[in-house]
């Protein structure tokens, strides 16, 4: 449910897809990890978007529509950046982390 919603608005932002072929454009991945009571109001969702560049204000309205549909089971939404230059997200090549 929260994968589907999150993945319908970055689909319907202005958001460029990333292209391993070029190493270019700014969402490239999504993930959402769960624990607690699954379906439940014991449920706590973590959504984690990484991005190539700085701009955590490109996705503050993701978590805001999050937050506004899906309520305290979404506990973060977090954005981590990893530059261009490496072609594979990893710890070790994030430069900055944001919770929104």
């Amino acid at each position: 449910e929260v994968y589907e919603a999150a993945r319908e608005w970055l689909l319907a932002a202005p958001l460029t897809p990333w292209n391993p072929e070029t190493s270019s454009g700014y969402l490239r991945e999504l993930g959402i990890r769960s624990g607690g009571e699954v379906d439940t109001d014991r449920e706590q969702i973590m959504v984690h978007v990484i991005t190539s560049l700085d701009s955590p204000s490109a996705l503050q309205p993701l978590a805001d529509v999050l937050v506004s549909k899906f309520g305290d089971r979404v506990r973060s939404v977090v954005n981590s950046v990893v530059p261009a230059k490496f072609s594979t997200p990893a710890p070790d090549n994030v430069d900055a982390s944001h919770v929104l």
